[in-house]
């Protein structure tokens, strides 16, 4: 898009549409994670007006969009703010709006310890709970495979290590949630500069009201 930016930025989504020439999904889908928001038009309406301006271009007639008939003004009502974020995740695969925890909102925090706070943790098993946000393998010295784990929770980032037994152990319980409860001690990296949980336990976060499936 910067190359069709150069010289002037878009004025409002009838210029961008005027100016690149994007397919109509491909529109919705700039719709749908928010990208005109900026011009100041709830998203219902955006979708009415990009389907006059695509008809509108793909007719090659000169269209004065004061004069597009909208339909009544509670079917332009503003998109669900669960809906926007559903469609972030699913078109860019991370929220924009906020946090993507927000997507699983039924899970209880109490039990779990947040990230920021572990420092004062180090040599005690703690839990947390996070959104898995990256994984990796690794050869231990003596051959078998253990895992990195990088856990988000709303205060921050933890890197997390299954080694082998662990890694045999709960692993499968990783692959299966994307939001994860671990139980492991808080160690300190060999620089002092941070640290690391070493994983003793996983299972589904807990649910309101439910107990921390431990070991699921």
């Amino acid at each position: 898009l910067e190359a069709w930016r150069k010289g002037r930025p878009f004025a409002s989504m009838d210029d961008f549409i005027h100016r690149v020439p994007a397919e109509f999904s491909e529109i919705q889908a700039l719709i749908r994670t928010g990208a005109f928001d900026g011009f100041g038009k709830k998203r219902a309406a955006q979708y009415w007006q990009a389907s006059a301006l695509v008809m509108e271009a793909g007719m090659g007639e000169a269209l004065d969009m004061d004069l597009v008939t909208l339909p009544p003004a509670e079917r332009l009502a503003d998109t669900p703010r669960e809906e926007r974020i559903e469609a972030e995740w699913e078109l860019l695969g991370f929220t924009v709006e906020d946090h993507p925890l927000v997507r699983w909102d039924w899970i209880d925090w109490r039990p779990y310890r947040p990230v920021a706070g572990l420092a004062d943790s180090l040599g005690q098993e703690v839990t947390v709970c996070g959104l898995v946000v990256n994984e990796r393998l690794h050869d231990q010295a003596d051959d078998r495979l253990m895992k990195f784990v990088l856990l988000a929770d709303r205060s921050g980032m933890l890197e997390c290590e299954l080694f082998a037994d662990a890694y045999e152990k709960w692993g499968a319980v990783i692959a299966r949630n994307p939001v994860v409860a671990l139980r492991g001690v808080v160690e300190p990296f060999e620089n002092k500069k941070g640290w690391t949980l070493r994983v003793t336990g996983a299972g589904a976060p807990e649910r309101r009201g439910e107990e921390l499936e431990a070991g699921a």
